[in-house]
This record gives C-alpha cells, sequence and structure tokens, in this order.
C-alpha cells in the first residue's frame, strides 16, 4: 500500500507550520543573504586594493 506525502512542511512537533513559522524562515534567509552580499563586497574590495 502506497504511503500519502502530505505537501505542507512539518516542524519538529509534526505540526504544520503556520504563517508565523513561514515568515521566520524567510526572515531568516533574507538576513543570511545580505550577510552574504556584505562578506563578497568586503572581500572583492580587498582583492582590488
Amino acid at each position: 500500500m502506497k504511503k500519502d506525502v502530505s505537501l505542507h512542511r512539518q516542524n519538529w512537533s509534526g505540526a504544520p507550520m503556520d504563517r508565523l513559522d513561514y515568515g521566520v524562515m524567510v526572515t531568516q534567509q533574507i538576513l543570511v543573504l545580505f550577510f552574504q552580499v556584505r562578506v563578497l563586497v568586503v572581500q572583492l574590495k580587498k582583492g582590488s586594493s
């Protein structure tokens, strides 16, 4: 028998993620992206001088 796969993401407790969890995840990804861009800019400035 085939097991049904839920398309909803689940957190550690097994409950579906709500909008707040999703918003926190997206915000974290945006902050990480900004940090990576800042690091890359600093590295490029050091390399060009």
